[in-house]
């Protein structure tokens, strides 16, 4: 049996789904033989993030509904990571401030500062489109008790705690990119079927290696990728001839 599978799917991308699935249904059209998969990454630093805030903010599932799923994911992300950038950026200030600080410590003063300038403009476009939902996110943001990469690696430990956020988060992936009547492998649950959920796991090449594995484990001789250029290079090196980019 051969198998035809999307690239890894973004939930925050999902503005780009459409010519993506229709370029899917095409190639599927032409390999009548193949089982057809859309694959959705569900391990991700955006939806961790999520599940984690969904359990310490009332008001997130509706503000999703408001604005969409991919715009709520991507002002999770640079919310978070301006909220780091700040935490950061005072660390140092206040060893300055006890005359403590080195030229190391003003060297990436700067690169911090760089980074927060490039962020502001994105995020200052979504406090103007979304003033009240901004708003909420960034105060329930700040109020995490921890980093990104700790909140990160908290759901990762715990992740059975967050069954119920999964649902809904996954139900609101398929509403949000279209995938009514796609058959759908989870990134997620195509690790925990094959490996430990672990930090590890979040890079695209451990992704991308363990689907490969995993669709073979389903009996996909060969595998087709469609829009999966970024890959091109993986399957060289991992010499995959049983793995073809279309």
């Amino acid at each position: 049996m051969n198998c035809t599978v999307t690239r890894l799917l973004k939930p925050e991308e999902s503005g780009g789904c459409t010519q993506l699935l229709e370029k899917l249904d095409n190639v599927s059209s032409m390999n009548k033989a193949c089982k057809t998969y859309v694959v959705v990454d569900d391990f991700s630093e955006s939806t961790l993030l999520t599940l984690y805030l969904l359990k310490r903010c009332g008001n997130l599932r509706m503000i999703a509904y408001r604005i969409g799923l991919s715009m709520l994911l991507k002002m999770i992300l640079l919310l978070v990571k301006l909220k780091d950038l700040q935490t950061r950026i005072k660390l140092i200030e206040d060893k300055f401030k006890r005359n403590m600080g080195s030229s190391e410590d003003y060297e990436k003063y700067q690169e911090l500062l760089s980074s927060r300038e490039e962020i502001l403009p994105k995020i200052t476009g979504f406090w103007e489109k979304y003033p009240d939902d901004f708003d909420y996110l960034y105060q329930c943001i700040l109020s995490m008790e921890t980093d990104q990469e700790e909140a990160v690696k908290s759901v990762v430990l715990m992740i059975n705690e967050y069954n119920e956020e999964t649902i809904w988060l996954r139900n609101s992936i398929v509403r949000d990119m279209g995938l009514q009547g796609y058959n759908i492998l989870w990134i997620r649950d195509l690790i925990s079927s094959i490996d430990k959920l672990r930090i590890d796991n979040l890079s695209i090449v451990s992704k991308f290696k363990l689907l490969v594995k995993y669709l073979k484990h389903l009996g996909c001789g060969r595998i087709l990728v469609v829009d999966g250029s970024e890959y091109s290079v993986l399957v060289s090196l991992l010499n995959r001839s049983d793995v073809v980019v279309v």
